[in-house]
Order: structure tokens, then sequence, then C-alpha cells
């Protein structure tokens, strides 16, 4: 069985789809505004993302891939994308428990397949 994809691994690829102010990635993931901060911070301190803070009035705090974090957050939607059409080709297929292996390693992170629309939630809902 393949690795789970991790919550580090799903804000890289979430970054990608542009969202990137800490609050808006708190709201999208339904993960507090601090845990998701102390994430954003070790991607970080990993050289994968910066911060830097915007505004004049309302201060927010935007994060952005760097260069080698895009690099990783391509790799990562690569699976992702291999590993949907795969539970694609399953449930044609009537493969059922295949398909369940496959969603379980996104448990996790269940709300990146569906902001980035890569599972109909009625498919998600018959697998779970």
């Amino acid at each position: 069985m393949k690795a789970k994809i991790t919550t580090s691994d799903a804000l890289l690829v979430l970054l990608l789809s542009r969202v990137n102010d800490l609050k808006d990635i708190a709201l999208v993931t339904e993960l507090p505004v601090e845990e998701v901060k102390d994430i954003l911070e070790d991607l970080v301190s990993k050289g994968l993302v910066f911060s830097r803070k915007t505004g004049i009035l309302v201060k927010r705090i935007i994060y952005d891939l760097t260069s080698k974090g895009y690099d990783e957050a391509l790799r990562i939607y690569a699976r992702i994308k291999q590993d949907m059409t795969l539970l694609g080709e399953l449930l044609d297929n009537g493969r059922i428990e295949d398909a369940r292996s496959i969603i379980s390693i996104y448990s996790n992170v269940l709300w990146l397949l569906k902001t980035l629309r890569l599972i109909d939630e009625r498919i998600l809902k018959e697998l779970l």
C-alpha cells in the first residue's frame, strides 16, 4: 500500500490552487488556524514555502511556494491525479474494495480532493 498523503503534502498542493491566505487555508482544511500555521511554518523551515505579510489596515499572512516547493507540489499533485484515475478504473470494473484501499490513503485530506474537484461527493459517500 502507498503511504498516506500528509496534511503537509496536501497544503503544498492547495497552495498550487492559489488559496494562500492563512485564514482561507484554515477554512478550506477545517483545521484550527494555529495548527495550519504550525504546519506551514514547518514547510517554511524546509524551504518549500515562504510567507509574507500584506495589507495596510488589515494585516494578513500570505503563504506561497518556493521553486522547490512548487516542484514538490506538482509531484504530489501528479500522484493524486494518477490515484484518482486508478480509482475511477477500479470503480468502473466493480472493484469496490480495491477502490476503498486507494481512498483510505487520502482519509485525512479528503477536503483536498473535494476542493480541487478530484472526486465526486457521491462517489466519496459510496466508498466511505
